[in-house]
């Protein structure tokens, strides 16, 4: 349980490549593209979601590790897909959310929150913070 927990909080907390464009777009149309990235999740469509990923991107797990290292989007879809594969259910949702613009770059804060469905039927609720650039 641990370890999903901790692959999960992975997943959730990678960085994104920044949308095309955005020099131009105002801070309503980058927190549109974050609740879109998230629906991706709710979906179960591994592919669309990790399609939004920066392929070197690194992050923290929601446990609290170490710093996860960057993978492969393949092995990113990978493994989001065997979640979904093995009948967990990922329904959560951005709240809260601050956005920094600078430049061609942005900084998005705020919390996931929801819950996440195992296979067994147990339901874990989640709320983590939240950084993405």
């Amino acid at each position: 349980m641990k370890r999903f927990v901790a692959v999960l909080g992975g997943i959730l907390a990678i960085m994104t490549v920044a949308p095309a464009g955005m020099a131009q777009s105002t801070e309503e149309e980058i927190v549109a593209a974050q609740h879109a990235h998230f629906e991706t999740l709710r979906a179960g469509d591994a592919r669309a979601h990790i399609a939004e990923h920066a392929p070197d991107a690194t992050s923290f797990d929601a446990a609290g590790g170490l710093l996860v290292e960057a993978q492969s989007l393949e092995e990113q879809v990978r493994d989001l897909q065997a979640i979904f594969d093995a009948g967990t259910i990922l329904d959560s949702y951005l709240r809260h959310l601050q956005v920094r613009i600078y430049g061609d770059a942005a900084v998005v804060t705020g919390y996931i929150m929801g819950s996440t469905t195992n296979p067994d039927g147990s339901v874990v609720p989640v709320m983590n913070r939240r950084t993405r650039c």
